[in-house]
């Protein structure tokens, strides 16, 4: 009991409500709740499982204004907004018309060659058979 499985924080800014029980409707409240939720206990619901709260390196986090907003334009900066543009069929969202192709672009490391690529060393490939 207690226990939940942390999720990515890609496109964290569209999947609102947060927390397992959807309890924070922003991420500044989300923010603010571990900032705050040792220092402050009336602000915020008992949980139903007090057992499993960490007070060690959560909950009274001394953060000031500036560094809530820094972190929630952070985990902003994880969304990708192209999706909200999507329709129901399209499976991946459109590119900038200044976006270059992948066969405009060289390698950034001249020397480098992709694993999958027939002249990359491989110990399995290059081991004769029996």
């Amino acid at each position: 009991y207690g226990f939940f499985k942390a999720p990515s924080l890609r496109n964290v800014a569209l999947t609102a409500p947060y927390m397992h029980n959807g309890s924070l409707r922003t991420l500044q409240e989300v923010m603010e709740f571990y900032n705050s939720r040792t220092a402050n206990p009336g602000r915020w619901k008992v949980t139903d499982y007090p057992d499993t709260v960490n007070h060690e390196s959560l909950g009274d986090l001394k953060l000031n204004e500036q560094q809530l907003a820094d972190l929630v334009a952070l985990m902003d900066a994880f969304t990708d907004r192209t999706l909200l543009d999507m329709s129901a069929q399209q499976l991946f969202p459109k590119a900038l018309a200044s976006t270059p192709s992948s066969e405009s672009k060289q390698l950034y490391f001249p020397g480098w060659t992709h694993r999958l690529h027939p002249a990359f060393p491989s110990p399995i490939l290059d081991t004769p058979t029996r």
